[in-house]
């Protein structure tokens, strides 16, 4: 078993495989479940052209199967030179991706014949591409068709890979053409839309088809376009699941948005998608310092971000009344849950915590954010005594000496960030 808790197992067992690759097709690893690593060592893994075509999960590991980016371009290749080609198949070899295009294929209409196309997909080896770009194609088959043809594609993509389709988003037109002709002409907003609208009233003008309900709507597209199924984003996505894939979402970020269609990508199982699914995972800690406890905090803060769906369960004895109103905390007590635990995370490990630094720091200062120092505690009690800080209570002093009046609101915010169930209400510079 390859322990990835050590960076320096992590590394020196990915050489080892890349090693193997050049004489074995395939290689058969296991890894102890450390989630807080499993991206560090697949992103190691896609570095050295390593994919992992089997991922399963034991109670305490997960075994891998591997095989290298040069024997899948090569099986791949194959496969295509011995379908003949399919002119509706396109494969790149540099990103080991798969473009589909109806528009390529050819048929009557310009459509697709289903058989064949199955056939094509099923001539191709398993969990060897790391995605597949669909576009043109599903409107042309009906519901169980596309449903076989989505767990091919699952069938064919290599674990952590991703799928990508478009198609025809049929209840925006049905939503479109419902409006009044008043409301319609203010809606039109983008070229996009403008130019789909033209297009589509110039054929109904052609075809002398009149839209006045939904169903009408939904009988042109189908017979006129001669489509053969219609897909709202939530009936493909629900498809989509069900035949296996997760994280399937909408892509539809500014300068992606095409009015009338539908762009969603979806993701094979991978290391980062396993590590990232809900677990309840106790956090351990031991240090009695007091400074430590803002680097544990925004620690638990960044592990709530990276693994939202992660419960944080956090047992303490010492200083518990510091993370009391922690907003990202399920569990807090000095006794251990009742229920069982997923994971364990020792958040004094020096390699997880993440470094607090407000970059507003003068290059030259050499003080802390944290103000404390053993060597004068006299020192520091008279200093907080002074400007009437109580030594029982969380307090945070940052460097006044470099601190500009226009800087103090960001530097707030970035406090208030790290620390959101603090009340920060007033802002002070002490000398």
């Amino acid at each position: 078993m390859i322990d990835i808790s050590i960076e320096e197992n992590m590394g020196k067992s990915v050489k080892e495989i890349k090693e193997r690759l050049t004489h074995e097709n395939i290689v058969n690893e296991e890894i102890n479940t450390d989630y807080l690593r499993f991206g560090s060592f697949e992103e190691k893994l896609v570095e050295n052209n390593i994919l992992i075509t089997k991922l399963e999960q034991c109670p305490k590991s997960v075994m891998l199967t591997l095989t290298s980016m040069d024997i899948a371009v090569s099986a791949v290749n194959e496969a295509m030179l011995a379908a003949g080609g399919p002119p509706v198949l396109k494969f790149d070899p540099e990103t080991l991706s798969l473009d589909i295009n109806g528009k390529r294929s050819g048929g009557p209409h310009g459509r697709l014949d289903f058989l064949y196309f199955k056939t094509c997909l099923l001539s191709l080896p398993f969990n060897l591409l790391k995605k597949i770009t669909v576009k043109n194609i599903i409107e042309e088959f009906d519901y169980n068709e596309n449903e076989s043809i989505f767990k091919e594609f699952y069938r064919l993509i290599a674990c952590g890979g991703r799928l990508y389709i478009e198609c025809k988003d049929i209840p925006f037109y049905v939503n479109f053409y419902n409006r009044s002709d008043k409301i319609r002409s203010k809606s039109i907003d983008t070229a996009g839309e403008i130019a789909e609208y033209k297009k589509i009233i110039k054929k109904s003008a052609d075809e002398q088809y009149n839209f006045f309900s939904s169903e009408n709507i939904l009988d042109y597209f189908l017979k006129n376009n001669k489509l053969n199924s219609t897909y709202s984003s939530e009936l493909l996505r629900a498809y989509l699941e069900y035949c296996g894939f997760i994280n399937v979402f909408l892509k539809a970020a500014i300068g992606e948005y095409t009015a009338g269609k539908i762009k969603i990508n979806a993701l094979k199982l991978g290391l980062k998608e396993l590590a990232s699914m809900p677990k309840r995972v106790l956090l351990k800690m031991n240090s009695d310092k007091f400074e430590d406890l803002f680097s544990f905090s925004v620690f638990i803060r960044h592990l709530h971000n990276a693994f939202n769906k992660w419960d944080l369960l956090f047992v303490i004895d010492k200083n518990r009344d510091f993370f009391k109103n922690n907003i990202y905390l399920k569990y807090l007590s000095n006794v251990m849950p009742e229920e069982s635990v997923d994971y364990i995370v020792d958040i004094e490990d020096a390699d997880s915590l993440p470094k607090i630094d407000y970059r507003l720091k003068h290059i030259d200062s050499g003080k802390p954010d944290v103000f404390f120092d053993n060597d004068n505690i006299t020192a520091i009690y008279e200093f907080l005594e002074n400007h009437g800080i109580k030594t029982n209570e969380p307090f945070l002093i940052l460097d006044g000496e470099y601190i500009m009046a226009e800087e103090q609101g960001p530097i707030l915010n970035l406090a208030a960030k790290d620390f959101p169930y603090f009340n920060l209400n007033d802002f002070k510079i002490l000398s």
